[in-house]
């Protein structure tokens, strides 16, 4: 007896927002590259408003967010810009219907995190922090000791990881973006202290803190 053939699987449409060092180094590839993702994501657009952007092989180069309404239908878009621009962003992709995926930190503050989450039920879409440090193994291993009580009872842990580099940004002179309050809205330490500082309250500990300082 016949049995129906498996669907095709759904291929998702997205565009990039921002063209700086992260969608060049780590969201492209990931998106146009990963086995696991290359037949399911197809990136139709760059996003990105300044006037000297290098282009990207085969995907279009937008200079404006709204131009992205001439590639509907468009599933999510992936926020790629400095910290700054991130909330507005992300309420901005919801209201266009899209899911967002967004660099961290995508909120500052509870009120933020609130009005991200209103409109996501709104608008039935999800967002998605990039923040892939909670599956880092370093991370993992802790939790693995936490759960089997390897480590015992304790109050404080702290490390320190010191980069040899930070990442300027797009921007080759002038202060990077991350240096300046407008653009960072806390600069490196809150850029960073995001994917490393964790402050919660484990069964039998008082205090759980992992510090991780970028240079």
């Amino acid at each position: 007896m016949a049995t129906p053939a498996s669907p095709e699987p759904r291929r998702y449409r997205g565009a990039v927002i921002g063209a700086g060092g992260i969608a060049r180094q780590s969201h492209l590839p990931a998106l146009r590259d990963s086995a696991a993702l290359r037949g399911r994501v197809e990136v139709v657009a760059l996003v990105d408003s300044a006037a000297d952007v290098p282009p990207v092989d085969a995907i279009p180069l937008l200079g404006r967010r709204d131009q992205l309404r001439d590639l509907a239908p468009l599933d999510f878009i992936d926020i790629c810009t400095p910290t700054a621009s991130h909330l507005e962003l992300t309420l901005w992709g919801l209201e266009q219907g899209y899911h967002v995926v967004c660099e961290k930190p995508v909120a500052l503050t509870r009120g933020e995190a609130d009005r991200i989450a209103a409109a996501a039920r709104t608008s039935g879409r999800i967002v998605m922090p990039c923040h892939q440090y909670r599956h880092n193994p370093v991370w993992m291993q802790i939790k693995q000791w936490l759960a089997s009580g390897a480590i015992g009872r304790w109050h404080l842990a702290e490390f320190s990881v010191h980069r040899t580099m930070a990442d300027p940004g797009r921007v080759a002179r002038g202060t990077p973006w991350r240096g300046t309050s407008e653009a960072g809205r806390g600069g490196v330490l809150l850029d960073h202290g995001t994917v490393a500082l964790r402050i919660s309250r484990p069964a039998g500990h008082d205090v759980f803190h992992v510090g991780r300082a970028g240079a």
